[in-house]
């Protein structure tokens, strides 16, 4: 059934009934404010409230403030929202937006005004307004507005505990006119470093000044403040609830529903940015809001730094606020984890080789000398080096939940200071606090056994190749066996004492500072050092740490120690050298992270000793090299300390399989944690109906549980032993109903998830109760006042340079040797001398009543007062109420909790004579009476379980890594509980029965063995029987029927066996009360004399289950089917998380994730949330979970919350008459559905590698015309096979169905939620019962929702039975029919790709794609021998092999089957080698990558002149001829050669003298070459990577040729006839005796009358042509210089003075030049001939003045400066329309006439009074001179004058220029004087402090005296011109505005100078910012 959201119940009826109603939007914004101390505050007044009714409205939000108290109703004021928009919610988490609009008119309203102040929380106004009657509403103030009030006379305002310039208050109603304010705190906070300023004792009347402060309106402004870190808007929350109103009587609806608000929270969101938008009709701010996912796109994790940690700020000092947890701030852990170490570990190692020696020896009777070879042996020590340069860098630490393999991330290293073969590793793990470590991987290679076959090979014991195997191992993780460990104390009896102290390190001291030392943290005073539980206390009193000696442990791995359910714990030890003799010889400590761990005892002591080889060459800070301090708290970590051998190079490469996170449970599975813990099981049962009873006094009285039924019956579905992460077993029982009522039937247990009782127990008769505890149970589960333990201080002083405080009795610091300094004023920080005290513990000796802080150096004085001590681990609680009376066991092991830090520390005893408490460790903020405290957390549900539900509620409530959600204010613990049940779903289960008929609802047992004092075998109630099959199914089933035979599960009492050995499947009992495994199958006769343990249940042929009536007998042929999976499947349960090899624990979602913690909260949050079909979501402020899953059909139903109606009022069933508008269907299968799906997990079997998950379905592949279309996911935390598997097949079910629809619906929609199935019926598209999933819901400002939804089909959530037969084979262990796949084909390798070579084949016949693959081998030589395997492939026929340069290689394949057998044993099966020979592989070569060869010069010239010499000589010609290469290497040959490529002929070479150079360039030497020589060529060769590159450059050899014979010249030009002729002259050489010259370009012998140069006209000429001819010269003979004769000829002379050519006109009576050429004129003015003018205006004619652009015409004028004026209209088309502009876009559209600009309808009409407009924005287009242009700004002026009224001139006067007009004008103006301080406070300066302002104009330029005319002449200041201001102004600016008018010129421009001047009365010389601007043109 689809669920509603869960809302308010009138509001729900309100919505389906259609009744009618009003609405309206509530919006609660939270103001900027700082922290106090490390949290927001959350009281009423922190927030602005507001509501776009048109009226304001009361609401509760059902808020409290960060005290717990109720906020209750908030007035929301109304005109201030304009607008609010839309918002989406959907089933995915991702962030969502919206905006909303306020009105913001008022955005910086500010009044100067005299009042009063009163007692009593009000101001009243008095005077300050003479012209006009004050009223503070018109003002622009409004109720619930947030202002500031502060005194004009710079005196600050108090409340009597308090002081402040600005008091800040919220304004709460008007009265007496609008004259008087209420006023109202911002918060109750009254500490002196965080405070809410009250009211004054007594009332104050004075002058002060009132500003708006509302953020909400204001708030973009407030970020240009110079304080960066100032408060501000963005990330602040806004809320926004929508409210429904009854019309008739204006009441909101919801009132009858007392558990739920009135209203629906549709919005919680952040403030993302912010738009201020002011305009002439009122100003807007959009405030973009982005929803409650949008905060979490921040990335949480911890990085490996230092500086991170401890929050260091700019001068390296730790930052409690700044570090994630305030204790961090004093863990020197990381302090190297960002050193580089590049270090050398040195060691020798002997080495004997054998030599061979010439011998002399005599033999014989003769004793001849006689020689011979003699082997001998040389001993020599050889230096060797091993590299440790481990990459120390800052990384993220991983987040680990369940079980997985990770690597370690080393942040020191260093090695012995004399013994360089120990080297020390610390490796962090994961975030802490885990569970402990299951495993280690050496260099790849696990150190546990993995299986049976794998024990066989190679444990160390018996191993049948552990000679030859790289590493042996130990266990098996099939059983699952653990590495395990003993506690570091036990390590080695051998313990030495060493005091840690600062010695070491002494402070910098300078008179400044002062160090407060403690523990080697001089920043800052931290708390004492948290010492190991088993030290002796009375060592850590006297100061002295108990340390393991350095030596390394002797313990090692033995099967008594090997680790189980608790692997390596926490500061426990293994060491390997046992198992592995020298090779590696490590041994490994274990921390798993806890919040206060200590740090590791052996790098402590060394360090102490200076024993590290770094610390004692290289280190030299004053912080210590690792001491108690170095805790590395909230991360698990290994010490490593390795002992490295001969041939060592490099330290091996560790991996680790850990069990991760361990976090709070929540009771999710109805399981508690009992107040005793036992390895001794109670005698309760599974399957045992118990009642269940529950505690509200610890214990003293039980009341009965009801289930949800109202039933007071449970029953037990679980009870087995648990292992804690302290390691203790002790039993769980799960119910199978959570306890959901008292004892009345109605009053919820567990409101939200979270129980009100403190004990709950099961009863059944018989027995005694078993008593448990809930998760939050303690006896201070509420806050509680902080009892005080301050002794206040009478004195501090010094002795010694040790600062010491003497009190006046001890009084609680009796026995104390730790204290913690705060102030006598809860809340108040110390004083400055000891401001570095403020956090943590310090050390102290008493001696009477002064305490010497013991670790503080170098004070030689201090000043403090007003300080106090107390214990920094014990305190007294006899003050709380009810703490007497308790029991020590009812507070040691709870934890102590500052509510208002979240510190908490464990009570690590209770003196009860006393009421004192000891703490483990002291908090970082010492807690005073202005906090509360809870005692919680001794039933803890800590688990480091594998559901995703439960990790993901952990990973958003997590402070360090997570979002740090509130458990209690953001989260819905219920929907994360109940969604968390759905995780552990388990198997129904269905078996064919031979006999009986069950009954359905009847619980039916199976316990053969009768046993009354042991889990019954089997039970399970019916939920089915299939009649025709005989087939039942049982569900909420305990046990297993039986469990198929494998030698590696544990069994236990009770436990059926089936064995398959023999023809008919046998089972067997174990009846042993000690868990064991058999090592052979008990088969059938086999059984007698076998083992004790096992008795024969064969008893005739029946096994049989009973419901006390009902006898059912089952088919022991058949097995039954798994509705999950049968938990027999699984092999390596442990490394999936699992507690035991049983049933309970194959849940249907179970993940085991590494989170990336670099990745944002949003990211992993989708990652885990993908993993188990979680819907997240948000509703009614808090974070609801949901999963996905199989959903009842919602039906149409018309009675809703016991009212019946007329129609359908079932939201999510929707017809045609509830959708608006439009529907739209849009099928999207085609692109989405696959019938194929590839998945991966990392398989714990494999190491966590990623094993493949093939899933297809052959109907879909068959609908899809068998083309396969394939879906890919990554399961990156599912590591169960089984469950990656059912994953995959709802996924591939699911794509199948691609329809998606969207509509709009009414105000019904608001009860959807995202992820909820809605039934459609709409009858247009055939829909009846069409069922669809919601994806999408975007809820609209009118109530309307619009839906996006996907299709859904049931058949998605369908899990096929998980029969291992579908997967693996049935056959059980080694069968010899088992059958290799045959041998692949048609391998082929590329020899042409470069760099890599491409290899395919094709599969042979047989091969299966689920269980074969296919292996690649590569060797550099042909012999298989030496091959190396390079690839397994599955579901592909072709690889890659990349080797990145040119190679040969030989290649070999062949396919790889695995089997696994009935035992879920594995064999791996491989078939023949492709190709077959094993010195006949399949070539290839793989060429270079991308190779390129070349000259960078492609040709060369050799030039020679004439006579054959080179030209230019020297080595002018030489040129170098340089190989270009690209992916080459190697060296060219470079020739000289012939251009044909042969040998070259003549003496040319290179500058070496030869022709052929083996290098990269070569240089041809011109001067070997000869004019007669013939072209060359350089030539380059090189052979490389089997292939030969060439290139060629040619040299080409040039001549220049003789000089030839000069030739003869020719021209032609123009001559000229000198004077006008109407007849045409004749030619110029009639006599033909004309010469002309070329060198002077002359004639001689021409004509009379002819020339070169053309004539001068002369108007008064009458014959007024002028004649022009053409000549043509040929030079008579080659240099002769001459023409003549026939060799020049003249052309016909023409006429040439003509206006087709350049005319100049030049007048007599004026200078200037007319030119006309062609259609170009060159002149000065044009004008018409009947041009007339007076007094500068035309009266007739237009004249155009072309220089200075001047037109003048009867009506119109356009002047120098393009002013423009018309006696008439300007019309377009009759009117200037849309498309038309006049001047620079001041008119572009609309319509123009003499009286009004209409716009698009907004009508601007102009009157004697200006211009006026609806909305029209003239600033943002002014141009200079008109409104709103400023046209200077005048700089800073110092003051000289300080006498009352003295005023000066300010500025430079401004000048204003104004055009001439047509007729003269007035203009107004507005001109305005700004001023501001630059630096000089002008407050509390003791006088009255006032500021003369006075503006105007003149026309003269050079007035300095104020009294000039037009300004006033002394006295008091002219109203009209000045005015002055009495206030402070040190915050403020003031100004001046001042109108007046100028009456244009017509001849030319008119010139005023504008003056400002001012004074300030009492003060001289303050820097003063000025500014003065003229604004504005008004006609």
């Amino acid at each position: 059934m689809s669920v509603k959201k869960d809302i308010n119940t009138d509001i729900e009826t309100l919505l389906v009934s259609n009744a009618p109603f009003e609405y309206a939007h509530l919006i609660k914004f939270e103001r900027p404010n700082a922290p106090d101390n490390l949290n927001f505050r959350t009281n009423a007044n922190r927030y602005a409230y507001l509501t776009d009714a048109s009226r304001d409205i009361s609401f509760n939000d059902g808020s409290t403030d960060h005290d717990g108290n109720a906020n209750g109703s908030q007035i929301y004021r109304a005109n201030r929202i304009q607008a609010v928009g839309s918002y989406s919610e959907t089933t995915q988490a991702k962030a969502t937006t919206m905006n909303l609009v306020l009105g913001a008119e008022n955005i910086n309203t500010s009044v100067s005004i005299t009042g009063t102040l009163s007692s009593s929380g009000s101001f009243s106004y008095t005077s300050g307004f003479t012209t006009e009657v004050f009223d503070f509403v018109e003002q622009g103030f409004r109720e619930g507005d947030l202002i500031s009030i502060s005194r004009n006379d710079g005196t600050a305002i108090g409340d009597g505990t308090n002081t402040t310039l600005s008091a800040k208050y919220i304004i709460t109603g008007f009265s007496n006119s609008n004259q008087t304010i209420a006023l109202s705190r911002t918060g109750n906070d009254t500490t002196v470093d965080f405070f809410d300023i009250g009211f004054p004792q007594s009332n104050v009347a004075t002058a002060f000044t009132i500003t708006l402060e509302s953020e909400e309106l204001r708030g973009i402004l407030s970020i240009e403040s110079t304080d960066l870190a100032s408060p501000t808007f963005f990330n602040r929350e806004v809320f926004i609830y929508k409210v429904f109103i009854n019309p008739e009587t204006g009441d909101l609806y919801g009132a009858g529903d007392n558990d739920s608000i009135n209203g629906i929270l549709t919005f919680k969101g952040i403030i993302s940015g912010c738009t201020l938008n002011e305009k002439p009709t009122g100003s807007t701010v959009t405030w973009n809001l982005t929803s409650h996912w949008g905060d979490f796109n921040e990335v949480k994790g911890r990085i490996t730094s230092d500086s991170s940690h401890r929050g260091l700020n700019a001068a390296e000092e730790p930052n409690p606020r700044q570090a994630l947890r305030p204790l961090h701030a004093t863990d020197l852990g990381f302090l190297h984890a960002e050193t580089s170490v590049q270090a050398l570990a040195e060691y020798q190692r002997i080495e004997t080789r054998k030599e061979y020696r010439l011998h002399e020896y005599r033999k014989g009777v003769f004793r001849k000398r006689k020689y011979r070879m003699e082997e001998i042996d040389v001993v020599e020590e050889i230096d060797e080096k091993v590299k440790l340069d481990l990459g120390l860098k800052a990384q993220s630490i991983p987040l680990v939940y369940g079980v997985r393999k990770i690597e370690g991330i080393p942040i020191f290293a260093d090695t012995d200071k004399t013994d360089p073969k120990k080297v020390f590793v610390i490796y962090v793990l994961a975030e802490g606090e885990i569970h402990g470590m299951f495993n280690t991987h050496i260099d790849g290679v696990s150190v546990m056994c993995t299986d049976e076959n794998d024990f066989t090979s190679r444990n160390f014991d018996t191993g049948t190749n552990k000679d030859e195997t790289k590493m042996v191992c130990f266990g098996r993780m099939s059983q699952g066996d653990t590495v395990g460990g003993i506690d570091i104390t036990q390590v080695n009896a051998t313990r030495e004492a060493a005091e840690y102290d600062d010695s070491q390190h002494p402070p910098e001291k300078t008179e400044t500072s002062t160090y407060r030392i403690d523990t080697g943290v001089r920043q800052i005073g931290l708390n004492s050092w948290t010492f190991n539980p088993f030290f002796n206390i009375e060592s850590v009193i006297l100061g002295l740490l108990r340390v393991l000696t350095i030596e390394s442990s002797t313990f090692d791995l033995t099967p008594s120690t090997l680790g189980g359910s608790r692997g390596l714990l926490n500061q426990q030890h293994v060491n390997f050298k046992t198992l592995y003799g020298d090779e590696f010889n490590m041994g490994l400590t274990f921390m798993r992270g806890t919040q206060d761990q200590p740090a590791l005892d052996k790098f402590v002591a060394k360090a102490k000793n200076n024993e590290f080889k770094r610390q004692s060459d290289f280190y030299s800070t004053n912080l210590p090299y690792w001491s108690p301090q170095h805790r590395l708290l909230d991360t698990a970590y290994l010490g490593v300390e390795y002992n490295i051998q001969e041939d060592m190079t490099e330290l091996p490469e560790m991996e680790y399989t850990i069990k991760g996170k361990v976090y709070e449970n929540y009771n999710y599975d109805n399981t508690y944690m009992p107040v005793a813990k036992s390895g001794t099981g109670p005698n309760y049962f599974e399957n045992d109906v118990v009642s269940v009873e529950v505690s509200f006094n610890k214990g003293v009285s039980f009341e009965a549980a009801k289930t949800a039924a109202g039933s007071t019956q449970f029953r037990i579905l679980d009870r087995y032993m648990m292992t804690d992460r302290l390691g203790e077993d002790y039993y769980r029982l799960r119910l199978d109903r959570t306890p959901f009522y008292r004892n009345d039937g109605s009053t919820l247990l567990s409101p939200n998830g979270e129980p009100t009782f403190d004990e709950i127990r099961v009863n059944k008769s018989g027995e005694s109760p078993f008593v448990m505890l809930p998760w939050n149970a303690g006896p201070y589960k509420t806050p509680t006042a902080f009892p005080s333990q301050k002794v206040n201080v009478t004195s501090v002083g010094t002795s010694n340079g040790k600062l010491t405080a003497t009190v006046s009795a001890l009084g609680n610091l009796s026995g104390a040797s730790e204290v913690q300094i705060v102030s006598q004023t809860a809340g108040a920080s110390l004083p400055q001398d000891l401001s570095g005290f403020q956090h943590g513990a310090q050390r102290v000796s008493v001696s009477g009543t002064t305490l010497t802080f013991t670790n503080s150096n170098n004070f030689s004085s201090v000043s403090a007062s007003g300080i106090a001590l107390q214990r920094s681990r014990i305190y007294d609680f006899s003050s709380v109420s009810g703490f007497s009376s308790l029991a020590a066991a009812d507070v040691e092991g709870q934890f102590l909790k500052i509510v208002e830090t979240g510190e908490e520390r464990e009570i690590t005893d209770l003196n009860t004579s006393t009421n004192k408490i000891t703490l483990s460790s002291p908090f970082m903020y010492p807690p005073d009476t202005h906090n509360t405290f809870t005692i919680t957390g001794k039933g803890r549900d800590l688990r480091a379980g594998n559901n995703p539900a439960m990790q993901l509620l952990d990973y958003m409530t997590n402070q360090i890594y997570g979002k740090d959600l509130d458990l209690k204010e953001d989260i819905d613990l219920s929907s994360f509980i109940s969604a968390g049940q759905l995780c552990d779903t388990r198997s129904d289960v269905s078996i064919k029965l031979t006999g009986g008929t069950p009954v359905v609802g009847n619980r039916y047992v199976f316990n053969p063995s009768g046993n009354t004092s042991a889990n019954p075998t089997f039970s399970g109630k019916v939920s089915a029987f299939d009649s025709t099959n005989n087939v039942v199914t049982f569900t909420e089933c305990t046990g297993k029927l039986f469990y198929e035979y494998n030698n590696y599960r544990t069994f236990e009492i009770g436990d059926i066996i089936r064995s398959s050995n023999a023809t008919t499947p046998q089972f067997s009992r174990y009846t042993s009360s000690t868990p064991g495994t058999l090592a052979t199958d008990p088969a059938a006769g086999q059984i007698s004399g076998r083992t004790v343990a096992l008795t024969n249940v064969n008893s005739g042929s029946d096994l049989t289950l009973s419901d006390g009536t009902v006898t059912l007998t089952f088919d022991k042929t058949s097995l039954p089917d798994y509705s999950i999976y049968d938990s027999d499947f699984i092999k390596y349960w442990r490394y999936m998380g699992w507690e035991h090899h049983h049933q309970r624990w194959a849940t249907r979602h179970q993940t085991n994730f590494i989170i990336d913690t670099s990745a944002s909260v949003f990211s992993n949050v989708n990652e885990i949330l993908s993993h188990f079909n979680g819907i997240l979501s948000y509703e009614n402020g808090k974070y609801t979970l949901g999963v996905e899953t199989q959903e009842t059909a919602p039906t149409s139903t018309n009675s809703f919350n016991g009212t019946t109606y007329d129609e359908n009022v079932n939201p999510y069933y929707i017809e045609k008459s509830d959708i608006i508008g439009d529907i739209k269907l849009r099928d999207n299968t085609n692109k989405v559905a696959k019938n194929v799906v590839k998945a991966s997990i990392p398989d714990p079997s494999i190491a966590f590698d990623n094993r493949s998950i093939t899933f297809l379905n052959s109907n879909f592949l068959e609908a899809d015309r068998n083309v396969r279309k394939t879906g890919n996911l990554r399961f990156g935390g599912i590591t169960n096979y089984y469950n990656g598997r059912i994953n995959a097949e709802r996924y591939l079910t699911e794509s199948r169905f691609g329809k998606e629809i969207s509509f709009k619906v009414g105000q019904k929609g608001l009860l959807l939620k995202p992820g909820q199935v809605i039934n459609l019926n709409y009858e247009p598209f055939k829909f009846t019962n069409k069922l669809f999933r919601i994806t999408d819901l975007n809820f609209q400002a009118d109530c309307t929702v619009t839906i996006k939804a996907i299709e859904y089909d049931d058949s998605s959530y369908v899990i096929t039975a998980q029969r291992k037969n579908l997967i693996y084979s049935q056959d059980t262990g080694i069968d010899n029919t088992l059958k290799a796949p045959d041998a692949p084909t048609n391998l082929s390798v590329s020899t042409t790709q470069s760099g890599y070579f491409a290899i395919s084949w094709d599969n042979a016949s047989n091969f299966i794609e689920a269980t074969d693959s296919t292996e690649v081998f590569a060797a550099t030589s042909n012999n298989r021998a030496n091959a190396t395997l390079i690839a397994t492939v599955d579901n592909t026929t072709s690889v890659e092999f990349l080797i990145g340069e040119f190679g040969n290689r030989f290649f070999w394949i062949r396919h790889k089957r695995i089997h696994r057998g009935k035992a879920n044993t594995q064999k791996i099966l491989r078939g023949a080698y492709v190709p077959s020979s094993a010195t006949g592989g399949q070539q290839g070569v793989s060429k270079l990558m991308n190779p390129s060869f070349g000259f960078d010069v492609g040709a060369s010239f050799i030039k020679f002149d004439s006579a054959g010499a080179l030209s230019p000589t020297g080595t002018d010609q030489d040129t170098t001829f340089t190989v270009v290469k690209r992916g080459l290497t190697g060296t060219p040959t470079i020739q000289l050669l012939d251009a044909d490529g042969t040998t070259r002929s003549g003496n040319s070479a290179f500058t070496d003298g030869s022709q052929s150079i083996s290098g990269n360039s070569a240089t041809v030497d011109a001067s070997t070459f000869v004019s007669s020589d013939t072209p060359k060529i350089v030539k380059a060769t090189l052979t490389e990577g089997g292939e030969t590159f060439t290139v060629i450059a040619s040299i080409g050899i040039i001549k220049e040729g003789a000089d030839g014979t000069v030739g003869t010249r020719t021209t032609t030009g123009l001559v000229y006839y000198n004077v006008g002729s109407q007849n045409a002259p004749a030619g110029p050489d009639a006599d033909n005796n004309a010469t002309f010259t070329f060198a002077t370009s002359a004639f001689t012998g021409l004509d009379s009358g002819w020339q070169t140069t053309p004539p001068t006209t002369n108007p008064q000429d009458t014959d007024a042509k002028y004649w022009v001819a053409s000549f043509s010269a040929v030079e008579n003979s080659a240099a002769a210089g001459t023409s003549s004769g026939s060799n020049l000829t003249f052309g016909t002379p023409q006429t040439f003075i003509n206006f087709t050519g350049v005319v100049t006109f030049t007048s007599n009576f004026n200078p200037t030049v007319t030119v006309i050429s062609g259609q170009n004129v060159t002149t000065g003015t044009i004008q018409s001939a009947n041009y007339t003018e007076s007094g500068g205006s035309a009266t007739a004619g237009t004249k155009i003045d072309l220089n200075t652009g001047l037109i003048r015409s009867k009506e119109f004028v356009i002047d120098t400066s393009g002013n423009a004026s018309f006696s008439g209209d300007i019309t377009a088309g009759g009117n200037i329309t849309a498309g038309a502009t006049v001047s620079a876009n001041a008119i572009t559209a609309g319509t123009l006439s003499a009286n009004r600009i209409d716009l698009d309808g907004t009508s601007l009409t102009a009157d004697s009074n200006g211009l006026k407009v609806g909305g029209i924005d003239i600033t943002a287009h002014a141009n200079a001179g008109t409104l709103g242009a400023i046209l200077s700004d005048q700089g800073t002026h110092t003051l000289t004058n300080s006498a009352v009224r003295t005023i000066e001139r300010l500025t430079t006067p401004l000048t204003l220029t104004i055009p001439a007009t047509r007729t003269a004008e007035s203009r107004a103006f507005i001109i305005r004087l700004f001023c501001n301080p630059t630096g000089t406070s002008l407050a509390g300066l003791g006088v009255a402090t006032s500021i003369y302002l006075q503006c105007s104009f003149a026309t003269s330029g050079n007035l300095t005296a104020f009294n000039s005319s037009p300004f006033y002449s002394g006295g008091n200041i002219d109203p009209t011109y000045g005015n002055n201001y009495l206030q402070n102004i040190f915050a403020e600016s003031v100004s001046l505005s001042h109108k007046f008018t100028v009456t244009t010129s017509t001849s030319g421009t008119t010139t005023v100078y504008i003056y400002g001047f001012g004074g300030i009365g009492g003060f001289s010389g303050p820097g003063i910012q000025y500014t003065l601007t003229c604004e504005g043109t008004f006609r």
